[in-house]
């Protein structure tokens, strides 16, 4: 089982300061894989979609074989 995470950072939202704004997206995963201890209980599949500070959809988070 792997964890794929997909970022398109070619939108406005990364011109400035596209460090930060990788970390913040980063972080909202790690938090959401915070909240369920057991990394078995994920199913293969689609598991998160990641959006920018400007609620533009610029990538996924995906479990897969």
């Amino acid at each position: 089982m792997k964890l794929v995470i997909t970022i398109e950072m070619d939108n406005a939202a990364f011109e400035d300061e596209p460090a930060q704004e990788l970390e913040k997206m980063l972080s909202d995963v790690t938090d959401s894989i915070s909240q369920n201890q057991n990394i078995y209980d994920y199913k293969v599949g689609h598991w998160d979609t990641l959006r920018d500070s400007n609620g533009n959809r610029v990538g996924s988070v995906d479990i897969i074989n």
